[in-house]
């Protein structure tokens, strides 16, 4: 009799087991978007990142996240990613940085001028314009791919001065 009991609790956990992988396989394949979402929100509060929004004085509008304490720290996307490229290194980085990541000009939430000039020159200069408005006139940059050769234009125009 002990032997059936055990046998029907294990029944019962299997099915409550397969109900719940149903419930989340049908959540993935009716709503895959929310899902994402829900997922990058989890791993901005991992990394205690908030999503910002900042308009600068010409206008241009720009999505970022932004989290921890000292020194800054701006991180730039490649070309046709977006500021959630870096969340998940991100939480590794909070603890002793100010971590900036915009979204660049022209690539995810950030404004997308249909006339406006993408060279890193223009974007390096935007992100000059953009640390100033976040009151950080001095910042460690980090870049992946576009990112990076950004990161060097800015390094570089910021030299020259």
């Amino acid at each position: 009799m002990r032997a059936f009991k055990l046998w029907l609790v294990a029944l019962a956990l299997l099915g409550v087991a397969a109900l719940a992988s149903l419930g989340v396989g049908l959540y993935l394949y009716f709503s895959p978007e929310h899902a994402v979402r829900r997922a990058l929100e989890f791993e901005r509060g991992l990394a205690g990142l908030a999503r910002k929004e900042v308009e600068l004085a010409n206008g241009v509008r720009y999505v970022y996240l932004e989290g921890g304490k000292g020194e800054p720290l701006m991180l730039l996307h490649g070309f046709g990613a977006n500021k959630d490229n870096f969340v998940r290194v991100a939480k590794y980085l909070t603890p002793h940085y100010r971590v900036v990541i915009p979204d660049q000009i022209g690539f995810g939430e950030s404004a997308k001028p249909p006339k406006g000039d993408y060279a890193p020159r223009a974007q390096a200069e935007r992100l000059r314009a953009l640390a100033k408005a976040l009151g950080m006139p001095q910042l460690h940059l980090g870049g992946n791919s576009m990112g990076g050769h950004i990161a060097l234009t800015y390094a570089a125009c910021t030299r020259a001065r």
